[in-house]
């Protein structure tokens, strides 16, 4: 069904009509031609220009401020990303930490959704009281909100903390791995979660190991050893603790 654009135009005022004639690329040329021949109906005083001069310069302004805002987070990606983008560029530590502070902090909100959700089914649960294994979500969530502190301020203790932690839970995963292939006749196996429950670990250990973001948070290679090898110890000592268990 075909637009009778002049009686669309109809009711417009003297000031819309030229705005549409004077931006034809935003307009069909069957539009242009109706308000152009209501135009021609109609004595253009130097008010009607000058209000449509306003909203072009209006809509121009609004244009540039939004084209600003996305060059700003154009460039805003591109810092970031620069090391990827140029492998050869420099890497900058801060730029990189802000990425990763940034992930980490959508991980530690995840985390406290979940404790806080299983909280309120655990205390809505009659047969759940007394059970402690309930409360390692708790003691999981302190722990991050500790880290979290750590890297905001940009502490050497959060990298300890995160290298140990991240570090023990591969190895632990790893056992976790083997007990699904084990069981895999009797184990709902979900690849992908276990995909991204081994992933992210180590993702964050090779970022951290790097060694200009070790040396951004003032950790030298000893520390580094020291930290690999409690995370491992960590990473053994709980598997064996399963391993007894079961």
């Amino acid at each position: 069904m075909e637009i009778d654009f002049y009686k669309e135009f109809a009711n417009y005022s003297t000031a819309e009509l030229l705005l549409i004639t004077r931006e034809p690329d935003k307009y069909q040329p069957a539009a242009i031609e109706a308000a152009e021949l209501l135009l021609q109906r109609r004595v253009i005083t130097p008010v009607d220009a000058q209000e449509a001069d306003r909203q072009i310069s209006a809509q121009a302004d609004a244009e540039s401020v939004r084209l600003k805002r996305m060059n700003s987070y154009k460039e805003q990606v591109a810092e970031v990303l620069e090391p990827v983008i140029v492998p050869n560029t420099t890497l900058d530590p801060a730029k990189w930490f802000k990425l990763f502070l940034w992930s980490y902090g959508l991980y530690y909100a995840w985390v406290l959704y979940k404790v806080v959700k299983t909280q309120v089914l655990f205390f809505g649960c009659e047969n759940c009281k007394g059970y402690p294994t309930v409360w390692g979500g708790v003691i999981n969530a302190i722990f991050l909100t500790i880290v979290f502190f750590f890297l905001l301020k940009n502490k050497r203790w959060g990298w300890i903390f995160l290298i140990v932690s991240n570090i023990g839970a591969i190895i632990t995963l790893m056992l976790q791995l083997l007990l699904f292939y084990k069981y895999r006749d009797l184990l709902p196996i979900d690849p992908l979660s276990l995909i991204i429950a081994f992933g992210v670990p180590v993702l964050y250990v090779l970022f951290l190991w790097r060694p200009s973001i070790a040396v951004f948070f003032g950790v030298d290679v000893r520390t580094k050893r020291r930290s690999a090898w409690v995370g491992i110890a960590v990473g053994l000592l709980y598997c064996g603790i399963i391993e007894w268990v079961l």
